[in-house]
């Protein structure tokens, strides 16, 4: 097989590889919200969690709940009348735990630059700019949460393992989107191809063959080092293996990725190989049919070479 003539476009692959990518996040969005999030949140020890952790929330009074059991942010409704309240909520929190260093480091924030609050006989006000009031208290509040985190060992026992339900969560939408994507779509269609692939007319060979046969076992091989090496690992390294194998395949000789460098495979175009037949189609030259030779015949300058039948007969007399 010559790959140099038949080898996929490095714009092709990337262009392929979008397409998939923009397929694989939509579909780990709708099995994470529609399948996954909703199967962990029955989990009884999930919910008895997150029972507990919503109740320490509006115990904070940070958080109130709604008529449906949700759970609302209070600064998501900031209103300029309640700075005293959230004064008071601030301190509050503090004091059970009699962290008065905190307390004092609160009021004297005030103070900073950029803070929203103004100074008037010696004590901070609130200004003007309600924009600034409203970050002033959002940090405020996150100062809180952080805090309680750190002193309350329910609500961090709680929140530790609500973290841990999410990040399973998330981890298995995108395994499930990964392998629906780039393992079962190869098994079903010809030649290894995903969506992407199949879309822009791209197809997987196995390297050591002339031919365009892939076995199920080097297909099996090259989609399984894809999701293993390039997507989860890179979950975990700051997608480092996937810059890699984009590297590799930009300056590689055949555009060889790195799960195609593991399984031993190449991914050729069919657009090329369509264009090689068209230009072997225009170097042949059809014979005509048999019915068509007279035709060319009376066209042709060679009939004036030709003697006609009574110059053969005049000939044949004067001999």
């Amino acid at each position: 097989m010559n790959i140099s003539k038949t080898k996929a476009n490095t714009m092709m692959r990337v262009g392929a590889a979008l397409i998939d990518i923009f397929i694989f996040i939509i579909l780990n969005m709708l099995l994470s919200s529609l399948v996954i999030s909703p199967i962990i949140a029955f989990l009884p020890d999930y919910q008895t969690n997150y029972t507990v952790y919503s109740n320490k929330l509006v115990e904070s009074k940070m958080y109130v709940e709604n008529d449906d059991g949700s759970i609302i942010y209070i600064l998501n409704d900031y209103s300029r009348d309640d700075l005293s309240t959230y004064d008071q909520i601030i301190v509050d929190n503090y004091s059970k735990y009699s962290a008065t260093d905190e307390i004092v480091a609160f009021q004297n924030s005030k103070g900073e630059e950029g803070s929203g609050f103004v100074k008037e006989n010696d004590s901070y006000v609130p200004g003007t700019d309600d924009e600034k009031l409203q970050v002033f208290y959002n940090n405020a509040f996150n100062d809180v949460s952080s805090f309680l985190l750190q002193n309350d060992q329910e609500l961090a026992t709680c929140f530790g393992k609500l973290n841990f339900y999410s990040q399973i969560s998330n981890f298995t939408s995108v395994i499930s989107a990964a392998l629906i994507v780039y393992l079962l779509f190869p098994f079903v269609f010809k030649n290894g191809q995903t969506l992407g692939k199949k879309f822009l007319k791209l197809y997987v060979v196995d390297a050591d063959k002339d031919d365009r046969a892939l076995s199920k076992g080097r297909l099996l091989l090259r989609q399984s080092s894809f999701i293993v090496v390039e997507i989860v690992l890179s979950q975990f390294t700051y997608y480092i293996p996937l810059v890699i194998s984009l590297i590799v395949m930009l300056v590689s000789k055949n555009k060889v990725a790195l799960h195609d460098l593991i399984a031993r495979t190449v991914v050729l175009d069919d657009q090329s190989k369509e264009s090689d037949s068209q230009e072997i189609d225009k170097r042949i030259k059809v014979t005509p049919p048999l019915n068509d030779v007279d035709k060319i015949v009376k066209s042709s300058e060679i009939i004036e070479e030709i003697p006609s039948n009574q110059n053969m007969k005049d000939e044949g007399g004067n001999q």
